[in-house]
């Protein structure tokens, strides 16, 4: 496991700091920025491929979830300015620290089953090498509901150890946990633009809402209601190349802010 955590730092910034007004119990910082979880980053079809007309969020849940043996891999990192950061390493006094802000990693895994999508995440939340797991289910659709909602039933951490104020197993003293279950459902508006709304337990005990509208080929605008304030942005599908045996990987990037002053932004690739 912990090589697998070098390879996700190799897309994240090495960052251990968080935004200070998200940092206390109950504000969950860790989850505020890309989730984990289908949509996050990246666009999802309600059939479950991921593609950029498809239903896109950053920290919010939605109720269409990656399938077909699907792979989304990426690196974030919200800063804790307006300034977008990057892991540029910095020396202090002689010493050398990471100059960034609220780095994660996220390597997710869907398919598509006899009852419906199932999607899997294992989610670096720091240089401190901190973890958590996340897990969606889409349950499958009749074909006759194809014009109405589709919902999804989740958890984002499932063993509840990515803490409520930013630093892992930093709960002993609330009582609190950070595994936060969900359900959320997705509906497509029109040729491109998707609404989600949903509501959950912890990190999404207070509902939540996102939008996401494709202005231009390849172009999206997302904005979302995490529950706590207002996240927006633009993602560009910045085009594709062969992965192996034939099978093309896209390269995802999203640019915005969150809170509508911590830059965020999120590299990834779908395949």
């Amino acid at each position: 496991m912990r090589r697998f955590s070098l390879l996700l730092l190799a897309l994240v910034p090495v960052a251990i700091q968080a935004q200070v007004a998200l940092e206390r119990p109950g504000q969950y910082p860790e989850f505020r920025s890309i989730s984990g979880l289908p949509g996050g980053g990246f666009g999802v079809l309600r059939n479950g491929t991921p593609d950029i007309s498809g239903a896109m969020a950053l920290s919010t849940p939605i109720g269409y979830t990656l399938g077909h043996d699907s792979f989304f891999l990426a690196g974030a990192d919200t800063s804790n300015n307006g300034t977008f950061s990057f892991p540029v390493l910095t020396k202090r006094n002689g010493d050398v620290f990471p100059n960034g802000g609220n780095g994660t990693g996220v390597a997710m895994f869907g398919t598509t089953t006899p009852i419906g999508e199932v999607s899997a995440t294992f989610e670096l939340l720091s240089g401190q090498f901190n973890s958590v797991y996340n897990f969606q289910w889409t349950p499958k659709q009749a074909p006759e509901s194809e014009q109405g909602a589709t919902f999804s039933l989740g958890v984002q951490d499932i063993r509840g150890h990515g803490g409520t104020g930013g630093n892992a197993y930093d709960n002993s003293h609330t009582g609190w946990t950070s595994r936060s279950t969900y359900v959320a459902a997705t509906r497509q508006v029109c040729d491109n633009a998707f609404v989600s709304v949903g509501v959950g337990a912890n990190r999404f005990r207070t509902v939540f809402g996102n939008a996401s509208y494709g202005f231009a080929k390849r172009f999206k605008a997302v904005g979302e209601y995490d529950g706590f304030n207002f996240n927006y942005g633009l993602a560009a599908d910045l085009g594709r190349f062969n992965f192996y045996a034939g099978r093309d990987a896209h390269v995802i990037a999203f640019l915005g802010a969150v809170d509508g002053k911590y830059a965020t932004w999120t590299l990834g690739f779908t395949f």
